[in-house]
């Protein structure tokens, strides 16, 4: 529950598009942001609607998400056009950027409309594949220059842990050289869903700061 005055608060709806992830980061449950796996997803048309609606009522923030939107790029681009028609303030997508050579091209056809906020904790190619599971390091990497190219507005998420904390600086380094915004965070156990192994990697930022 946040201690925030009610007036600080941003209103934002957040919607995931699919359960399936390429990944299985060290910090992240199985099936993402969805917690648990769906046996069956909602129609399209059904959540079209709640973002109509939504915006009626001024909510600010659209969050698509998953899993990995990307893997269901049909569905990702009929809730991001929508969002961007309906003129949402803020609409992000997040991703763990290994689709997204191929989806830049028909993202960038919204690319003034949203934000593209694409999973690096590290460049190096070892501990990328100990964090995810997936030997898919060039796979990021190769999608963000294409991101790039097609004039997305990129923000890198880092999650910081015990594995990466001494490569945070190179990630910010590669923001700042290509222009990237870059956002930190610690683990979090998603409201007590996620099993204690993440406590192993827990590296708070007070630890991050002291080792710079």
């Amino acid at each position: 529950m946040s201690n925030a005055p009610a007036s600080s608060l941003i209103p934002s709806l957040g919607l995931c598009v699919n359960d399936e992830c390429d990944m299985q980061c060290v910090y992240c449950p199985p099936h993402g942001e969805n917690i648990v796996h769906c046996t069956m997803l909602c129609e399209i048309e059904s959540i079209l609607h709640l973002l109509s609606v939504a915006r009626h009522h001024e909510v600010s923030v659209v969050r698509l998400t998953g899993g990995e939107p990307l893997r269901s790029p049909e569905r990702t681009q009929a809730m991001l056009r929508e969002a961007v028609h309906l003129g949402f303030p803020k609409v992000i997508l997040n991703t763990n950027g290994v689709h997204l050579t191929e989806a830049s091209a028909w993202l960038s056809e919204y690319s003034a409309g949203f934000e593209c906020k694409v999973s690096l904790d590290t460049l190096d190619k070892t501990r990328f594949r100990r964090i995810t599971g997936l030997d898919a390091q060039e796979a990021v990497l190769n999608g963000l220059a294409s991101a790039k190219d097609a004039g997305l507005r990129v923000t890198i998420n880092t999650v910081v842990t015990t594995i990466n904390r001494n490569d945070v600086p190179n990630v910010l380094a590669f923001c700042q050289e290509h222009g990237f915004d870059a956002k930190v965070f610690d683990v979090f156990d998603f409201a007590g869903a996620l099993d204690t192994r993440w406590r192993e990697h827990f590296c708070s930022m007070d630890d991050l700061v002291e080792g710079f």
